[in-house]
């Protein structure tokens, strides 16, 4: 039989709201503590204090987390250096790459990916705009290695917004046969929450509608999308953010009518950019790397990319790629379901974004 304990909690009553307030207003000299201790972060209204209450209108933003992959980012200057970068990354414990080509014109995928099993890892392309020949010569690539269409897993991202529907359409067209391969992939930069996220929700709705005009549905171009964001060193706000980008990512799937399309089908990598200060020297930016790693881990992204302080110092690299690692096979996050769930005040900074974020969403496709 079970061993009984006794409720250790039973002679603590919970106290309510009401009581809170009475107690804080005594400490405040009669001040009143919802308006003088509130504060505002991004647009976003924060009180000192949460409840149930609070969120009794909204539902819980539940998501099951699933174990995030590792990918480093590296500047491709010249293959042969890609490659060998690529190669040391991969063999200490990254799970895919980053290829950020600002010269594709100049780049063979041949070359770059020489000795690299690309059905053993996720590997994705970063250009600032296409050149109109990168997708060709990387789908050639994967012709002539003979790859099955379901066996690559990666994205191809436009760092550059691209305004020209043709450039779109032709990274699409060479890349859409292969089923694991996110080939619209949109970048989210750091900024105000709000416009950002509306921005790139219209983005992704505008690729959308063009595709749909050369011919591809949206039910299949939307199934296709994924997105970069980067994140910053707020960490209530950064993970606040994932979560509600996929909330409305999936209502949006909802309004074209994608029936079989869940929150989790949505592929998001965040990226922590390079944070220096001085006064936090030597190592501010791991500082900050952490706290943004965590922080797109528990809001529940399914890749993490931190960039090094300086990417040409082999063991700032290094620091950076085991930020993940450490975080994954020491802290242990992998192994839990919902860091965030039942966080009343993370539940409402990501409704307040969910709102607001919608609201500015329709207004920017609207006026398109």
């Amino acid at each position: 039989m079970a061993e009984q304990h006794p409720n250790l909690f039973s002679e603590f009553r919970t106290p309510d709201y009401s009581e809170w307030l009475a107690i804080a207003r005594e400490e405040l000299q009669g001040t009143d503590p919802e308006q003088s201790l509130a504060w505002q972060v991004a647009d976003l209204q924060c009180y000192p204090y949460y409840t149930r209450e609070h969120l009794r209108t909204k539902q819980a933003i539940n998501h099951v987390l699933t174990p995030w992959q590792n990918i480093p980012l590296i500047t491709v200057a010249s293959e042969a250096a890609g490659n060998a970068q690529a190669l040391e990354h991969l063999n200490q414990g990254a799970d895919g790459i980053l290829f950020y080509i600002p010269e594709p014109a100049t780049i063979s995928p041949e070359k770059l990916l020489e000795k690299i099993e690309w059905p053993h890892c996720t590997l994705s392309f970063l250009l600032n705009e296409d050149d109109g020949e990168f997708s060709v010569k990387l789908r050639q690539f994967i012709d002539k290695k003979k790859y099955s269409l379901n066996e690559l897993i990666g994205s191809f991202y436009l760092k550059t917004y691209p305004h020209r529907p043709q450039t779109i359409n032709n990274i699409v067209h060479n890349l859409i046969p292969y089923t694991n391969l996110d080939c619209i992939g949109l970048y989210i930069s750091s900024g105000q929450p709000v416009e950002r996220l509306a921005t790139g929700l219209a983005h992704a709705v505008q690729s959308v509608e063009q595709l749909a005009a050369s011919g591809i549905s949206a039910q299949v171009s939307l199934q296709r999308i994924s997105f970069i964001v980067e994140t910053g060193n707020d960490f209530f706000i950064e993970a606040a953010s994932l979560r509600a980008l996929r909330f409305l990512w999936y209502q949006v799937l909802q309004a074209y009518g994608a029936a079989d399309y869940h929150p989790s089908d949505l592929y998001l990598q965040a990226i922590s950019t390079c944070w220096i200060d001085d006064e936090l020297g030597p190592h501010s930016n791991m500082l900050k790397s952490t706290t943004a790693a965590i922080a797109a881990i528990t809001g529940g992204c399914n890749a993490l990319t931190v960039l090094p302080e300086k990417e040409a110092d082999t063991r700032m690299v290094r620091i950076a790629r085991n930020v993940s690692n450490l975080l994954k096979e020491e802290s242990r996050l992998d192994k839990v379901t919902d860091p965030l769930a039942g966080s009343f005040y993370l539940e409402s900074l990501t409704w307040q974004l969910i709102e607001k974020v919608w609201t500015s969403f329709q207004q920017k496709t609207v006026a398109r």
